[in-house]
């Protein structure tokens, strides 16, 4: 558990639990299809990531390539928490099947215990030129 914590620990966030996480046993092959589409990403090799905006996050890897997660549809407050949460499977993937945690907070500021459950649709390969572009 400490070692997940560790890991998740980028961009400004904490990457905790999901509970459709674990009910998700399809964590299959990271290799990409022809058109750099992956089903999952392994987690110990996340360096950091970016939210892009409430339905793109870009994982920057150690070693590359990096990867754009995209999200089946908008997840509420992601750009503005711009922290995802989740739970590697006992293989460290992160797949399509599973879904990531977003933190809601208060009109004060403060962290509250309820969060934004959102589906991972895909991920695909990303050029550094093309994260750029992301940048404006």
């Amino acid at each position: 558990m400490l070692k997940s914590l560790a890991t998740g620990i980028v961009a400004g966030g904490l990457m905790l639990a999901s509970p459709m996480a674990a009910h998700a046993d399809d964590h299959g092959d990271t290799k990409a299809a022809s058109d750099g589409v992956i089903t999952c990403i392994d987690t110990y090799r996340i360096k950091t990531t970016k939210v892009v905006d409430n339905q793109t996050v870009i994982f920057k890897m150690r070693g590359g390539p990096d990867y754009k997660m995209t999200l089946t549809k908008r997840c509420p407050g992601l750009k503005m928490q711009k922290t995802i949460m989740y739970e590697p499977m006992p293989s460290h993937k992160l797949c399509s099947v599973d879904t990531i945690k977003v933190p809601i907070t208060t009109s004060q500021g403060l962290l509250n215990t309820m969060y934004t459950h959102c589906m991972i649709d895909n991920f695909a390969e990303v050029s550094e030129e093309a994260e750029m572009e992301g940048d404006g």
